[in-house]
């Protein structure tokens, strides 16, 4: 009886199976991309039990294929591990910041390394309300539009910076007029439409300080040598006794 042959999936699939390291995760991750199958990922690492074990494979020193292939594990808690590594790519994180489970998108927002528009999205969508929810949709909209135009997390914030007066950490505040107009400029970019006019940047002028001029020493020396000498003469004039103006008799 001949044996069943193999399909190249399925080789590459015993391989790591055998023995499942880092090495062997990254070649099982690339033939799935080069394939077009990087969905039956998820399958063969549910084959490997206990769980620990996979979240073992990630290291502080993790390169980016592991953690772009561990994002697909189908367990939360390995997510979740991946979500907080301190090397989180932006791959990673367009991917985990719609995963289904909670914690592992409040694992991703509180990463320091986390996308910033993506973390003011997720921000907004822990608040009540619907004008929160608009606005978290429309961010995450920015950051695939920024994807698009192959703007880096950096580029972003930088053009963010020029059409807004928001800083990273205040995205969470953006309104919908300042997201829309960043929506416009990125589309813009993509070749749909024209730029929009750029606002005018509200000027804060500083309130400076009135100093008092500084005087010198040898000034305030003579100064003061000067209002002595005038306080004397006056206590001398106030002393003296006052003479009496005779009249002169008309002869």
């Amino acid at each position: 009886m001949s044996e069943i042959e193999l399909t190249p999936f399925e080789v590459h699939e015993q391989e790591f199976l055998r023995n499942p390291d880092v090495p062997g995760l990254i070649k099982l991750y690339e033939f799935l991309l080069d394939e077009l199958q990087d969905h039956a990922l998820a399958g063969v690492l549910d084959k490997i039990r206990p769980i620990q074990h996979r979240v073992t494979l990630i290291q502080a020193d993790a390169p980016p294929k592991v953690l772009a292939a561990l994002c697909r594990d189908p367990h939360r808690e390995v997510r979740s591990v991946v979500a907080t590594h301190p090397q989180i790519t932006s791959e990673v994180c367009f991917r985990l910041c719609e995963d289904p489970e909670r914690s592992v998108r409040l694992a991703l927002r509180k990463n320091p390394a986390c996308h910033a528009v993506i973390r003011a999205s997720l921000l907004l969508r822990e608040r009540p309300g619907e004008e929160n929810r608009v606005r978290s949709l429309q961010l995450l909209e920015v950051a695939w539009q920024a994807r698009r135009c192959k703007l880096t997390p950096a580029q972003l914030v930088e053009l963010i910076g020029d059409w807004t007066e928001l800083e990273p950490e205040g995205y969470d505040e953006a309104t919908l007029e300042e997201i829309a107009r960043i929506l416009a400029v990125l589309d813009a970019k993509l070749g749909n439409g024209a730029m929009p006019r750029k606002p005018r940047r509200k000027t804060s002028k500083k309130r400076k300080s009135v100093r008092a001029p500084k005087v010198s020493a040898r000034v305030s020396k003579v100064s003061k040598s000067s209002t002595t000498k005038k306080a004397s003469k006056k206590s001398a004039k106030k002393a003296a006794p006052k003479k009496t103006k005779k009249k002169a008799k008309k002869r």
